[in-house]
């Protein structure tokens, strides 16, 4: 069909023409939308929610942790079997934790007593934490244990290079075999699992599907057989969680986890995001970990 024109004036478009500006328009705005529907966003301290594991007996770690950088990040909440004194209450999600039942499982599980009571309340105030929607608002979750010194500043250069929207589970620590698991295999292959005393990341993907199945991972039938099955108390337990339920694949990032007692064992390369002290707080470790927390992580690695 030929190209109609229009005649009456000079300045008017032929149809044709029309036509091609129009097309050549939406297919640039396409691209341009494509391009910008989703912006990298950079992760911001007010986008991770920290959630401090401690308990009465370590009172003294718990304050020591919220003097060093609890109190410094925006969003923070301390698991804990008793109200830790000197810290605010509403940073506390409290589970006392010693009802018979609770008693009975410590007793007859395989791990000792106090393992068996963290597990629980670790577990069971996780629960808390995702039913009630705690994280709302942040895109990242950091569990760490009380003798755990944060990088701050580290941290959110690092989130950066993941999507929060997507199911990230990742540990600052070693994987470690899931041999003593009876669905440790999955097509044939040893599953491996990480600590997280010295971090966990758990991604608000991740997140929400265990909002949505929070009605069976978290009764306390559920909750006390994982602990049982984890055998070393939370650390297993919060990784068999995301690990077993999901058969989701273990990121573990060793080389981002510092080391409190010398300097030299610390990577140059990728700054730490956290310093697992295994201990209190003393005037030596809060030196190096100042130091550390000098140096930035680089972006992108």
């Amino acid at each position: 069909m030929p190209i109609l024109t229009a005649t009456t004036s000079s300045n008017r478009l032929s149809t044709g023409t029309v036509e091609a500006i129009t097309a050549t328009a939406l297919a640039t705005w396409g691209q341009s939308t494509l391009s910008h529907a989703t912006p990298r966003v950079p992760t911001q301290d007010s986008d991770i929610l920290y959630v401090v594991k401690s308990c009465k007996r370590f009172l003294r770690r718990a304050q020591q942790l919220n003097q060093a950088w609890g109190n410094k990040v925006q969003n923070v909440i301390f698991s804990t079997d008793d109200f830790l004194q000197g810290i605010p209450a509403k940073l506390q999600r409290v589970l006392p934790f010693r009802d018979p039942e609770a008693v009975a499982f410590a007793h007859s599980s395989s791990i000792p007593y106090n393992h068996a009571i963290s597990c629980g309340v670790t577990l069971l105030n996780l629960a808390r934490i995702i039913k009630e929607q705690a994280y709302s608002g942040v895109r990242w979750m950091m569990i760490t244990d009380d003798d755990t010194f944060v990088i701050r500043d580290n941290v959110p250069k690092y989130l950066d290079t993941l999507n929060s929207s997507q199911p990230h589970y990742v540990v600052l620590s070693n994987e470690e075999p899931l041999d003593f698991y009876p669905r440790s295999r999955s097509n044939g292959k040893l599953m491996t699992i990480g600590a997280t005393a010295p971090g966990i990341l758990y991604s608000r993907g991740l997140l929400e599907k265990l909002r949505r199945d929070s009605g069976v991972l978290f009764t306390r039938a559920a909750v006390f057989k994982l602990c049982r099955t984890a055998r070393m108390g939370d650390d297993v337990a919060l990784g068999l969680l995301a690990r077993v339920t999901y058969n989701m694949p273990i990121v573990a990032r060793p080389d981002l986890r510092g080391y409190h007692w010398a300097k030299e064992k610390t990577p140059t390369d990728k700054m730490p995001l956290t310093i697992h002290t295994e201990q209190q707080f003393s005037p030596g470790h809060i030196s190096i970990m100042k130091e550390l927390a000098t140096k930035h992580y680089p972006a992108g690695k």
